[in-house]
């Protein structure tokens, strides 16, 4: 068993050592600032072998889920993923460029807006030429 403070980084498991992730109902505990959110991503993508899934399962962005919850911080909606995907269907990547973490492919993203959101993300390659088909 493993203990990790997810907010730390970089976690105590080498790189590329697991070929699934499973966040459910821990997103929406991932504090946001400083850019904390966008780091827990990267070390999720870090941790995984390429064309592995990460998949998500959280209270709705504007739901009653999200908001009751004092320890809900960081609130998520369907849009939210495609700041992680350069290949973006809605935003054909426009919103990967302006943090530029780590590539993934949104593979599944369903949601209700007075429930939850479903997401499943694969990881993508990383290329240093930032192109992405």
């Amino acid at each position: 068993d493993i203990v990790q403070d997810l907010e730390k980084f970089p976690w105590c498991l080498p790189d590329e050592c697991a070929t699934v992730a499973i966040a459910s109902h821990v997103v929406e505990h991932i504090n946001p600032a400083g850019g904390t959110f966008i780091h827990f991503m990267n070390e999720v993508w870090r941790i995984l072998k390429t064309d592995s899934e990460f998949m998500i399962s959280a209270p709705y962005g504007t739901s009653q889920g999200q908001i009751q919850d004092p320890t809900h911080c960081n609130p998520c909606n369907e849009i939210t993923w495609e700041y992680f995907s350069p290949i973006a269907p809605n935003s054909k990547g426009a919103l990967w460029q302006i943090y530029k973490p780590k590539p993934w492919k949104i593979k599944f993203n369903t949601w209700n807006v007075n429930g939850n959101l479903e997401v499943v993300l694969i990881k993508m390659k990383e290329r240093r030429d930032n192109k992405y088909d």
